[in-house]
């Protein structure tokens, strides 16, 4: 009886912690309007949160962004995400993106956090195809046994993007090896169609942002594990009111762990600035609630 009950909270300990691991995967949390896509969001790249879902997108709107964002993830053990981040594509055809995010849980004394730091660059190697990379550091307070506090990794980042609206893209993850199970190496697949302003040197920048886009995505997460590799699928829209109140819809389909999410996301664009918001919820866990918001920048 002891074994079996030893097994039993062993076994759920387990799944708690397999369970709630997409959760903690450090380059898939920043990035609020990439959050109401439900992450389907490597083919449209097109604001900050390309640093960590495609860095190749940063080249095909040409502005410069200043994000500041938070994001609070309720669930049996809550944890905060905030950070800034700015991106160039302006002053030169190379694009740069800089970005710095921190996590921390309250309920944890002494606190325990967690840093992110990520320098992405973009460089069109056509009209319709660019490549971008991310070189990403991460620290950890207080890491599990046997694990580093200093982890150095990147992504590298393909995108074209045709004149008909149509994009596609495919990212590779956190290639360099670390033993961080919040860092494992993935694959993501992406297509996406917009349709209305495409983007570019235009007086009023914002308006990139602006028109209808539907997108689809599909990750393949920690390679390193073939049998026990997790798969994602997401799929996402966003369609801006009177090019002024965007509005947007995902779901996610985490087929190994078979849980369901629905996101959405709400936001009012006023000529150089934007403010979202963006809310998740595990279909299966009522509990499992994700809230956000992000205020942008924009110059020229």
């Amino acid at each position: 009886m002891k074994k079996l009950m030893f097994l039993s909270c062993l076994s759920m300990i387990l799944w708690g912690q397999f369970s709630w691991s997409d959760k903690l995967v450090f380059n898939e949390r920043p990035g609020v309007r990439a959050q109401a896509f439900g992450g389907a969001y490597r083919a449209v790249a097109t604001g900050n949160d390309a640093i960590y879902f495609n860095p190749a997108g940063m080249v095909f709107n040409k502005t410069y962004d200043l994000d500041a964002e938070y994001l609070y993830q309720k669930k049996i053990d809550p944890h905060h995400w905030a950070g800034a981040s700015l991106v160039d594509s302006v002053t030169a055809a190379l694009a740069a993106g800089l970005d710095v995010h921190a996590g921390f849980k309250t309920d944890n004394k002494p606190i325990n956090y967690d840093v992110l730091g990520n320098l992405a660059l973009a460089y069109p190697l056509a009209d319709i195809f660019s490549m971008g990379l991310t070189l990403r550091y991460a620290f950890v307070s207080d890491p599990i046994p046997d694990q580093s506090k200093h982890h150095f990794t990147g992504d590298v980042g393909l995108m074209l993007r045709f004149p008909i609206g149509i994009s596609l893209a495919v990212v590779g993850y956190n290639l360099i090896p670390t033993n961080m199970t919040e860092l494992p190496m993935s694959v993501g697949f992406g297509a996406a169609f917009h349709w209305g302003s495409q983007g570019g040197m235009i007086i009023n920048p914002a308006t990139a942002y602006t028109g209808f886009t539907l997108a689809a995505d599909f990750l393949m997460r920690d390679l390193t594990k073939i049998k026990a590799m997790e798969l994602q699928f997401a799929t996402g829209a966003e369609y801006y009111i009177a090019d002024l109140v965007p509005i947007r819809l995902g779901y996610t389909f985490e087929i190994t762990q078979n849980q369901h999410y629905i996101s959405g996301g709400l936001g009012l664009l006023l000529q150089v600035i934007e403010v979202d918001f963006t809310f998740q919820q595990n279909l299966f866990e009522s509990n499992d609630q994700t809230y956000g918001a992000a205020l942008r920048f924009f110059f020229l």
